[in-house]
């Protein structure tokens, strides 16, 4: 797809979904933990039913959850339609971290073609 010279809209929201996971686990697909049938997206996909924090940047929670403040700063980092005010109050850190992270694997259920 996006080596190959290939765009395409399913490429994009591919990108996106991986680049969702690069962000939120400070790991590139290309780091040396991944290689042969272990990719960044199977190491999110087996650890996501265990427990979120193991694949989430610590730094991301720390300092008095900044990150995530209010439902405005979160909801630039995922689809506006996934909450609402009322969730996001009564949401933990893992349950929103959670919910980054299943954006990002439903985007990436297929390679783009």
């Amino acid at each position: 797809y996006g080596r190959e010279g290939r765009v395409s809209t399913n490429g994009d929201v591919y990108s996106f979904g991986i680049m969702l996971m690069e962000t939120f686990t400070r790991k590139k697909p290309t780091d040396e933990v991944f290689s042969g049938e272990m990719t960044l997206k199977r190491w999110v996909n087996d650890f996501l039913p265990i427990s979120v924090m193991e694949v989430v940047d610590t730094n991301l929670l720390s300092q008095e959850d900044k990150h995530f403040t209010t439902k405005e700063q979160f909801m630039k980092v995922i689809d506006a339609n996934l909450l609402t005010r009322e969730d996001n109050y009564f949401m933990t850190k893992e349950q929103r971290v959670s919910l980054v992270f299943n954006s990002a694997m439903e985007r990436t259920v297929e390679s783009p073609k």
